[in-house]
């Protein structure tokens, strides 16, 4: 089914506590919506939101358990949240996944971008795993990194490296 990528609602200091349950209500209600028409949602992990890390986006996901709601899982989103993107995070949210987000950060996800490779997500062992757990069989390049063109062929050129070493390894 074609996927539509969604984020998990922004929080904000004025949550209550019943505020969570509201919004895996929506979450529900628009998987069923979009089930109507053949289409799978992902949720993708964002700093800031309900959805921020790998581990609360999975059990939120748990607690709707529809087969059209999964995750489209950005490690380098979680190192804004400060969740160790793989293992931890990748850990808990595999199951989920349907889409998988490849950028990289120095500082965090929201603060600056860096080519692959250059920043704090660990990509060799994160591709590794997906390769080994058969998870996704595609990966989409983020192309937040500038200069635009020039890291995004650098970023392709790294990945296909990464990805030719973790089918091997």
């Amino acid at each position: 089914a074609p996927t539509i990528i969604i984020f998990g609602f922004k929080r904000s200091a004025e949550d209550a506590p019943h505020d969570e349950r509201n919004i895996l209500e929506v979450l529900r209600r628009a998987a069923s919506s979009a089930k109507q028409h053949g289409l799978t949602l992902a949720v993708e992990n964002e700093p800031g939101f309900w959805c921020d890390t790998g581990t609360n986006t999975a059990r939120m996901l748990a607690q709707i358990d529809l087969p059209n709601l999964r995750a489209n899982w950005d490690p380098c989103n979680a190192i804004g949240t400060k969740e160790i993107p793989y293992p931890q995070g990748y850990e808990a949210i595999k199951k989920w996944i349907v889409n998988v987000h490849v950028k990289d950060t120095s500082k965090g996800a929201t603060v600056s971008c860096v080519p692959i490779g250059a920043g704090k997500v660990d990509w060799r062992g994160q591709l590794q795993a997906l390769v080994r757990d058969r998870v996704v069989a595609h990966v989409t390049i983020e192309t937040h990194c500038l200069p635009l063109l020039e890291n995004s062929r650098k970023n392709l050129e790294t990945l296909r490296g990464l990805l030719a070493a973790a089918e091997t390894f």
